[in-house]
């Protein structure tokens, strides 16, 4: 090849706004030749008038405009389209920036191995993070089916006056999330020990305090950022100091295959102290920012776009590594991410379409004893949690809630409908496959 690879990067638009032109400037910013360098912003159907801003205030920005929101799914694929004489082509979430140098060991390390169909680099999370540890010395276990270790609610984080619910990181030691009435329509339960990360402003000064809304099943006394706390049952607000050093914390180094037969962030979470800074081999990658060989899309075929969003990546990743592709992980190559800033990470859309992608992606590419098993687990979860939402409403004198009776029933009713059409195409895919499902799942199914 003669001269530096042609590169295309695509960027796709829903309401970003403002978050949307930070993006692009940091595209325009990479140390690429510009003439070998095309950033495509596929719009779709925002109302926000980024696409008008974009087209008069950035001409080097090419502008696709769909006719209404077909996703991250949908929104990618039109800016996969026509990739004669690109050599490579990437992702770049719209709430995300690159550094300068993202691009470079990306196509350095694609040049070195024409078996990779994709390399991810390094993702942080935007914001910088303090730890706050919260200790329950006093425990309870619901019990009715419920065996879980608890310690107190927490459901509220603020920042300078600022709501921080979303942006906050609910690290180990904090049950998934939950929904109930006010003044708590959202909550976490604590274990005995758990760690909470909160942000500060990108840029901004770090702040000093934090306020949490806390609050237990009868009054305990709680150590919160090693200060002792008189928490009672009905939900309180607490200043609590965050006197610990401020870091980094790592969005993704690629995508993982977890034992549960969960798509998951590699290093999700975890500080950036050097840990991650070795190069290698990953199960699949993952769309925040990566960079495509346009001969792997062609040879797997795009996403599907029946996903909307989420496991989209998971799903290409897994139908790729069927067919002989591998993927490469170069930490050089630093972005950082604003994680579900689009959707809300808890939001009842986003788990409706994690839970229902899920189950459609390894429906399409996992042996059919393991899809069995794992349809068996979504139907026994659905089983306990919705027998523990009621004993938890009941119990609380809040009346009968079936919030997540709804939830999943809504996502087997929408994987029921969408199944056969990824049964065919899994039954049309079969000759193409050069590993089989199986081992690709012992060499991958590990926890990261």
């Amino acid at each position: 090849m003669s001269g530096p690879p042609r590169v295309r990067l695509v960027v796709v638009n829903y309401e970003g706004g403002d978050m949307t032109l930070r993006c692009l400037d940091s595209l325009a910013a990479l140390e690429w030749p510009s003439e070998c360098l095309e950033v495509v912003l596929v719009d779709n159907a925002s109302g926000d008038g980024i696409a008008d801003r974009v087209e008069r205030d950035r001409p080097a920005v090419r502008v696709i405009r769909n006719a209404r929101n077909l996703g991250f799914s949908g929104g990618c694929n039109a800016g996969f389209r026509d990739l004669e004489g690109v050599d490579y082509v990437g992702i770049v979430n719209n709430d995300a920036v690159v550094e300068p140098s993202w691009l470079r060991p990306l196509v350095t390390a694609m040049e070195a191995d024409h078996r990779l169909g994709a390399v991810n680099g390094k993702v942080l999370f935007l914001p910088r993070f303090c730890a706050v540890d919260v200790s329950c010395p006093e425990t309870f276990v619901p019990g009715k089916g419920d065996t879980r270790t608890l310690g107190v609610r927490l459901s509220g984080v603020e920042v300078d006056g600022g709501d921080r619910w979303a942006g906050a990181i609910y690290g180990k030691g904090f049950w998934p999330h939950e929904q109930g009435p006010e003044p708590e329509p959202r909550f976490r339960w604590t274990a005995a020990e758990a760690r909470l990360w909160v942000p500060a402003d990108p840029g901004g000064a770090r702040p000093e305090s934090a306020r949490l809304r806390l609050a237990g099943p009868a009054p305990r006394r709680v150590l919160v950022g090693g200060a002792e706390l008189a928490v009672g049952v009905e939900p309180g607000w607490f200043e609590v100091a965050l006197h610990d050093p401020w870091t980094d914390l790592v969005n993704s180094t690629g995508g993982a295959l977890l034992p549960s037969m969960h798509g998951a962030d590699r290093s999700f979470e975890q500080p950036d102290d050097g840990r991650h800074d070795q190069p290698g081999e990953i199960f699949g990658w993952t769309g925040a920012a990566v960079l495509l060989r346009p001969s792997y899309l062609a040879d797997v075929g795009g996403f599907d776009e029946h996903f909307f969003m989420y496991y989209e990546d998971f799903d290409l990743s897994f139908r790729g590594r069927v067919r002989g592709w591998r993927y490469g992980y170069v930490p050089e190559a630093v972005a950082r991410h604003v994680h579900s800033a689009s959707s809300g990470a808890t939001s009842p859309f986003v788990l409706h379409h994690l839970e229902r992608n899920r189950l459609l992606a390894l429906t399409r590419s996992a042996p059919v004893p393991v899809v069995a098993r794992v349809l068996g687990e979504f139907l026994a979860t659905t089983v306990t949690a919705s027998g523990r939402e009621l004993a938890s409403s009941v119990g609380a004198g809040n009346g009968i809630s079936t919030n997540v009776v709804r939830q999943r029933l809504g996502v087997l009713r929408q994987y029921l409908r969408l199944v056969p059409r990824v049964v065919r195409h899994r039954l049309a895919t079969r000759s193409g496959r050069q590993v089989s499902a199986a081992s690709v799942m012992r060499q991958w199914a590990a926890d990261h």
